[in-house]
C-alpha cells in the first residue's frame, strides 16, 4: 500500500495539472504519471547513489577525498549546479503558478528560488576560488575554512546543522501528515509547498544523517557519523531540491494568453 502510494500520482483527476517534470520529459511521449518505471527509478535512485559513495569512501578514502568528496571536487560542484538549477526552475515554476492566479504559491516559489541561488553561491564561496579573491582578514578568523561564505562560520555551523536536520526530516515526511484533500486542492498553498512522495528519500537520508551527527556531537558518542562523509548527503539533498521543483504541480497556461 505504501509503495503504491509513493509511486502513484496523487491526483486521480483525468486532466491533471502539468508540471515542469512532465514538460521536461515530454519527449518520451506519455506524461510521467503514466510511466511508473521512470517514477520508480527517480524515487529509488538515492539508495544506489548512497551505497556507491559509501563504498568508494571506505575502499579508497584518500582517492575519494582528492577527487570526489573534497573541497572544490566533484560532489561540491554538483551541489552548486543542482542548487542553481533548482533556483532557475523555481523562477520558471513561480511564473507559471502566478499565471494560474496562485499568488501566494508563486511568492513562496520566488522566495525558494532566491534561497536556492544563495545556497548555490555559498557552495562556491561566491566565486572566491574561481576568481582568486582573497578572504578578508576579519572573516578568515571567523570561518572554519577561512573562506568568504556564511555557512562555515564557527558561530553558525552547529545551528545550521540543526536547521538542516529539521528541514530535511520535515520535507521527507510532510506528505504523510498533510491531509490528502489539501494536497489535491487546486490553488491550495500546501499543494505547492509540500514535496511530492517521489522526493522522500532525497530528504529522508540526509535528514537521518544530519540528525545522527547532531546526536553524536551532543552526547559525545563515537564517530559513527563522520563529518568528512557529509558531501554525498548534501549533494543528495541538493538533487532532491531539483526533483521537488520538477514535481510541483502547475496549472496549464494558454500560450496565447501568456504571450
Amino acid at each position: 500500500m505504501v509503495a503504491a502510494t509513493l509511486l502513484s500520482p496523487r491526483c486521480s483527476n483525468p486532466t491533471p495539472p502539468t508540471n515542469v517534470l512532465v514538460t521536461a520529459l515530454s519527449f518520451l511521449g506519455d506524461p510521467l504519471a503514466s510511466r511508473p518505471a521512470i517514477r520508480a527509478a527517480v524515487f529509488l535512485l538515492p539508495i544506489p547513489y548512497c551505497l556507491l559513495n559509501l563504498a568508494l569512501f571506505h575502499a579508497e578514502e584518500e582517492w575519494y577525498r582528492a577527487n570526489v568528496g573534497g573541497e572544490d571536487r566533484f560532489l561540491e560542484n554538483v551541489q552548486f549546479v543542482a542548487f542553481a538549477v533548482a533556483g532557475v526552475l523555481c523562477f520558471v515554476t513561480a511564473r507559471r503558478v502566478g499565471h494560474g492566479r496562485q499568488r501566494l504559491g508563486a511568492a513562496s516559489l520566488y522566495a525558494f528560488a532566491l534561497v536556492f541561488v544563495f545556497v548555490a553561491m555559498e557552495e562556491i564561496s561566491w566565486g572566491q576560488r574561481v576568481f582568486g579573491i582573497e578572504t578578508p582578514s576579519f572573516l578568515r578568523n571567523l570561518n572554519v575554512q577561512g573562506e568568504t561564505n556564511l555557512h562555515n562560520l564557527k558561530s553558525v555551523q552547529y545551528k545550521l546543522g540543526i536547521m538542516l536536520a529539521v528541514f530535511a526530516n520535515t520535507a521527507a515526511r510532510a506528505w504523510l501528515v498533510t491531509p490528502k484533500a489539501l494536497l489535491a486542492a487546486r490553488g491550495g498553498l500546501l499543494r505547492i509547498l509540500v514535496p511530492r512522495p517521489i522526493c522522500t528519500l532525497y530528504f529522508l537520508i540526509p535528514g537521518i544523517y544530519a540528525l545522527g551527527l547532531l546526536v553524536q556531537k551532543g552526547l559525545g558518542l563515537p564517530a559513527i557519523f563522520k563529518v568528512t562523509q557529509q558531501e554525498p548527503f548534501e549533494t543528495l539533498l541538493a538533487i532532491g531540491c531539483v526533483v521537488y521543483v520538477f514535481a510541483v504541480p502547475t496549472p496549464r497556461i494558454d500560450q496565447r494568453t501568456a504571450a
